[in-house]
Parts: C-alpha cells; structure tokens; sequence
C-alpha cells in the first residue's frame, strides 16, 4: 500500500502526464488562491453560531438566488447531465428547464417564505418547533449517516478529471479538500455564499463561451439542427420519447422510460415535493425575511432555466463531430509513469492492463519480461478509473477539442467549482446540527452547561473541520480501495435509502395541523423499511412467507424510475398524513405549540424590527470586488492568447463577469458612504441629546451650566 502512494506522489509531481497545459494549471492554481483569500477576508465576520450556519438572516436575495442555484448543480451537472444530452438531446434541455424552473418557483410561492418565517437557525429547529424535540433529535442522528457524501461528491469529481484530463486522483481529492475546507471552516455560510456567487458567473461565463464555440463549429443553431436531421437522431433527440424508444448510440445509457410522458409527470411531482418540506428549504433561513426569500427562489428558477439552455448543448455537438474520441474514453483506465520497476507487472492488475488499451504499457511490460535492462526501463500503469458510461465525458471531449490555453484550465475549475458549492454549504449544515441541535442536550443530559456565544461558534468550525477532514478520507478510501463506479454507486444505493425518508414525511409540515408530534417518524421508518426491502430483500429468497418480500423486491427493482419513485413517495408521505386519526390523543401543550407554528408560518419576518441593521452595502462592496478581482486574474491569460478567437474568449469572461460585479461594486462603494454618513449623523444626534439630558438633569435649563 505504501508503495502504492509513493508512486501517486510522484504522479502527482510528473505534470508532463496531465493532458492540459501548464497554463491550464496556472489558471486552476489561481482560482484556488482565490477561494482561499475568500476564506481570510470574512473569518472574523462571524459572531455566534447563528451568523456562522446562516449569515445571520442578513443574505440578501441576490446573494442567496446565486448560491441557490450553483448549489443545485455539480460536476455532474456536466458529466451525467451531459450524457442525458449526448444520447436524448433537446429532452433534457427542455424538460431539465421547465422542471427545475418549476420546483423554485413553487418554493417561491410558498415554502420560502414559510422557512424564513420560523425564524429557525437549523432545519432541525423547524421541525422542533413543530414537532417537538424527539423528532428532532432522531432526525438529526439519521441525518448523521448521510455525512459521508461529502466525500463521495470529492470522489466522482476526481475520477472524472483523472479520467478525462490525466491528473492524478490524489491531486484533485487532497487539494479540492483541503481548499473547501479552509474557506469554509473559516467563514461558514458567509464564505460559502459569497464563493458561490463568485463560482456561479464564472460557471456562466465559461459556459456560454464553450456553448458559442460548439454551435460556431457545427455552424451555428441552423447547422445543429441540419447535422441532427443528417444524423437520423430525430427520435433519439424528440422532446417526449415513446415508450419502448431504443436509442441508436451505444455509448452512453439512459434509464428505462427516461423523457416519456409518465417520467414527466413524476419528476414535476417530485420537483414539487423536495422543495415542500422543511428540509428542502432550510438554506432560505439566510434571507433578510420572507420577501428576500422568495425572490432568491425566482432568481434561482431564471437562472436554471438559463443554464439549461447553455450547458448540455456542447454534449449534443460531441455526439455529432467527437463520437469516436468519447467512446474511446472507455478504455482509459490508466496512464504510464516511469518507475524503476522489480517485476514484469509491478503492482499492475492483469485484467486491468488488458484492459486499459494503453500501447505504451504494453510495450512497457513486454520490454520488461524481456530482460534486466528491460525491466530497468519499464513502466507502471498508475490507476485512474474509466468511464463506464463514455458519454459523461462528452462535455470534457468538446471542451478539449475546441477550447484555446487557459480557458480549458477554467472548465476544470468550472466543475471544481459546482461540487465544492455543494459540499461548503453541506459542511457548514452539518456542523451547525451537531453543535446547536446535538451538543446541548447531550451536555444538559450529563450534567454540564453546554457552551454559547464565541466558544460554541469555535466548536462549530472544529466539528466543520472534522467532517471536512472525514469528506477527504471517504474520498481517499474510495480511491484506494479501486472504488471505481461500482463503489460509488453502492455510496449511492446506501444514500438513497435514507433521501426520500429524511425529507418528504415533512411534506405535510406547513398544511396540515392536525398531525400528531410523532406522525413524521411513521412515514420515515415506512420509507425507510420499503428502501431497505427494495434493496435488499432478494436475501430472503426461498425462505417460506419471507419469499414474498424477495418476490416483491425483485419486481419493485425492476421497475423504472418513474414507477419506484412514486411508490416510496407515496410511503413516505400517506402513513404521516393517515395519522391525523389520532389527533385526538395529542396534549394540550403540544396543541398550543402547533398553533404557535401555523400562526408563525402566517407573520411576515420585520427585520429592522427581529434582526437590526443589514450588510446590504458590505455584501455588494465584498461580491463585487471580489468578483472584479477574479474578472482581472482571468484577463491574465491574455498574455498566453495565440489568435484573436482565443483573445475573444477571453475577453467576454473578463467582460461578462465586469458587467456583473462592477455594478455591485460601485453601489456598495456608495451605499457604504451613506451609511458612514447616517452613522455619524445618528452618533452626533445621540451625543446631543445626552448632552441635553445631563442640562436638564442638572436644572440649568438648556443652557450652558457652570463650572
């Protein structure tokens, strides 16, 4: 094992095998600095725990709409959401638009607006307040077996940047960790947000930029719709498959009934239901009040549909122009490094090597069964996984192929950017449940006095430190242990049984009073005995009455996505709403507190009144100047451009994110003088009428007293 690290070590120093340029590097480097410098400037901007998970309800709309929407997407967004792309074409951009745009826009109307009225700092305070502390605490100890994900997130994006570019998996895992982890152990939700906006423009940016090279090399949309014809993908890429619809390209996969009518209509259902609860619209509790929320989901919804339109077209022109080349991905299961080798196959798996398709390691390893000098000169495969699924490497493919210096580099960063949006935000989630939700009661139940204010907010960003630093272990123990794709999705399988349980017998939290303070726990162990029995009660096959559950789970696994999904929606949410029939057994205490909830949900938040003073002008100045400052490192690679479609690029990510933060930088400038200038007009007036005060107190009458 040893042996084994040493050597990604070296893969890691040997950047002549990375298939990017050093300018690519220069560009990733630059980005992560920036992240870092992100952290430093808003460490001390956090007072209590309350600041720390949730900016203290001072995030605007703006703010919170950005990190809304870059929290939605990941690296997946552009391998997975890709491949749909690259086999069903205009499916997943219509569809994925209208029901993402759906999904906000229904948290916009309502459930927004009702999260930031609990006035909660977690979500486990939410569902405290409505059911009480024994839901909460259970809840949160469930969540707890989900905090690996973090880590599993770190993992997929490393084996596809190794997969696709050649950078080691160490490389990406340990510094992607160790970077989110900084920032956001440093600054919480405030870094976590603003890094958000930040990556969210940059993200676009890139995006529309490798969007119009793709549509300029297949000739524009015209042409995109005249090589689809030519192509005879008409059906593969209509809108709403039939039933049944086989798809010409083998290279990628699509789920059975994928894009039909009857997946349609459940995935707008389920785009309703996880945002309906409380768990799927805690992070809107950031929000000045329930106005900024709802505005923060609409922004949101404009901006998914935006994205929709940009980033899953380039897939669909690496299905036209790059087939061959994604479908080679394949077999890169591994690049050569030189080493001093002491066995023909130095730690080298047969079938692996068989596999790989690498002609230089085969070369390699016939010169050393050959003789001493041979395997003097030999070389060893340094493992990277390959894609089972070649489409999710068609965005990369294109990107490769169509992208000048540097800006290849911010594509990485692009996809380094989405998951690390998703995992700053889950780090600082979980770190706030332990210590607001978990850590009082356990000291209270041994006697203790649990600790508040700055000590309990340094207590939050060890705990967040130590689920970051347990996110980088999963991601390691993956890749040692040749995770590959079957690990990751058995990660997923394990996830998945708990996803639907821990959120959606919340559903029914904000509409129905007449809930009983344990109904939720009956619709989350339902769910979560169905998942356990979907997966794996196949164990019970040939045994006598157990049989059925066997028989059961062998046809439930069988059935496509739109036929499962209902059906543990369905035992998620039904068995907590039929326990309104014991209504009648619930205390009056608890009844007055569900009344205390429905008539908060029904009080707008007056934040002058329950907050104080926003940083509205701090977080434009910071944003904006930030993003400026990002704006000007990009513009660096000005210096490295050949030709003037690589100075275009350039010059529109540089121009597109001047026009977005330069705005918020020049009015937070001039908000910030206004308000020193009130300030100092309020302190002045308050001196004054102390001043006055101490005359009258004095009986001098107003005027001047004497000495």
């Amino acid at each position: 094992m040893m042996d084994r690290w040493i050597e990604d070590v070296r893969a890691v120093l040997d950047v002549s095998q990375w298939e990017i340029s050093r300018v690519d590097i220069g560009a990733i480097v630059g980005y992560f600095v920036l992240m870092i410098v992100v952290g430093l400037l808003v460490k001390d901007i956090s007072k209590d725990v309350s600041d720390y998970v949730r900016m203290g309800c001072k995030s605007t709309w703006w703010l919170m709409g950005l990190s809304l929407f870059i929290s939605s997407i990941s690296a997946a967004t552009f391998t997975g959401g890709g491949a749909q792309a690259y086999m069903a074409g205009w499916s997943i951009v219509v569809i994925g638009a209208i029901g993402s745009a759906f999904g906000w826009i229904c948290g916009g109307l309502l459930f927004a607006p009702w999260m930031r009225r609990t006035r909660a700092v977690t979500p486990a305070d939410a569902i405290r307040q409505r059911f009480g502390p024994a839901v909460e605490q259970i809840w949160v100890y469930a969540c707890l077996f989900t905090s690996f994900w973090g880590g599993v997130w770190l993992y997929s994006l490393a084996a596809f940047i190794a997969a696709a570019f050649n950078v080691p998996m160490v490389a990406v895992i340990v510094v992607t960790g160790v970077v989110v982890v900084f920032y956001s152990v440093l600054g919480g939700s405030w870094s976590a947000q603003i890094t958000d906006a930040l990556q969210s423009m940059l993200i676009m940016s890139i995006a529309i930029v490798v969007t119009f090279l793709s549509l300029k090399a297949i000739g524009g949309l015209d042409g995109l719709f005249a090589a689809i014809k030519a192509a005879g993908l008409e059906e593969d890429y209509a809108i709403i498959k039939d039933p049944g619809h086989i798809y010409t390209s083998k290279v990628g996969k699509i789920g059975d009934g994928f894009f039909t009518w009857p997946w349609l209509i459940v995935s707008f259902v389920y785009s309703f239901v996880i945002v309906a609860n409380m768990t799927g619209c805690h992070r809107y509790l950031s929000t000045k009040n329930d106005s900024e929320a709802r505005k923060a989901a609409f922004l949101t919804a404009a901006l998914m549909v935006i994205g929709s339109c940009i980033w899953f077209l380039p897939a669909m022109v690496g299905r036209l122009q790059f087939e061959d080349e994604i479908d080679a991905l394949a077999a890169k299961t591994g690049y050569v490094q030189p080493v001093q080798a002491e066995t023909p196959n130095d730690g080298v798996n047969e079938a692996e090597t068989a596999a790989t398709g690498n002609e230089a390691a085969s070369e390699a390893e016939t010169a050393a069964a050959g003789n001493e000098a041979g395997k003097a000169a030999a070389k060893r495969i340094v493992a990277r996984p390959k894609l089972q699924n070649p489409a999710d490497g068609a965005y990369a493919v294109v990107a490769k192929r169509l992208l000048p210096r540097g800006l290849l580099g911010l594509v990485i960063v692009a996809m380094f950017a989405a998951t690390m949006a998703a995992m700053d935000g889950n780090l600082t989630g979980a770190a706030g449940l332990v210590t607001r939700n978990l850590y009082p009661p356990l000291v209270r139940l041994f006697g203790g006095t649990p600790w508040e204010g700055r000590k309990l907010l340094v207590l939050t960003k060890l705990v967040n430190l130590g689920f970051g630093a347990w996110a980088i272990c999963i991601a390691l123990f993956l890749y040692a242990t040749g995770g590959g794709t079957s690990i990751y999705e058995r990660v997923q399988n394990i996830v998945s049984l708990l996803g639907v349980p821990l959120s959606l017998p919340f559903v029914l939290s904000f509409f129905v009073r007449r809930l009983p303070s344990w109904a939720p726990l009956v619709g989350m162990f339902t769910a979560l005995i169905h998942s356990a029995v979907l997966k794996f009660g196949t164990v019970f096959a040939g045994i006598p009455v157990l049989d059925l559950i066997a028989q059961y789970s062998a046809f439930a696994d069988g059935l496509p996505w739109h036929w499962r999904m209902p059906i543990s929606m369905a035992l998620a949410i039904l068995p907590t709403g039929a326990m309104v029939i014991f209504w009648s057994t619930a205390d009056e205490a608890y009844r007055r507190q569900v009344d205390q909830f429905f008539k908060q949900r029904d009080t707008p938040v007056d934040f002058k009144m329950e907050v104080g003073k926003d940083s509205d002008h701090s977080l434009l100045k910071v944003v904006g100047g930030l993003g400026m400052m990002m704006a000007a490192t990009v513009s660096i690679l000005l210096l490295f451009a050949r030709d003037w479609t690589e100075r275009g690029a350039v010059l529109f990510i540089v121009g597109f994110m001047s026009i977005v933060f330069g705005p918020l930088y020049v009015i937070g400038v001039r908000k910030s003088r206004v308000r020193a200038l009130s300030d100092a007009a309020e302190a002045s007036a308050a001196v004054a009428d102390r001043r006055n005060d101490d005359n009258d107190a004095s009986g001098c009458c107003g005027g001047p007293c004497p000495r």
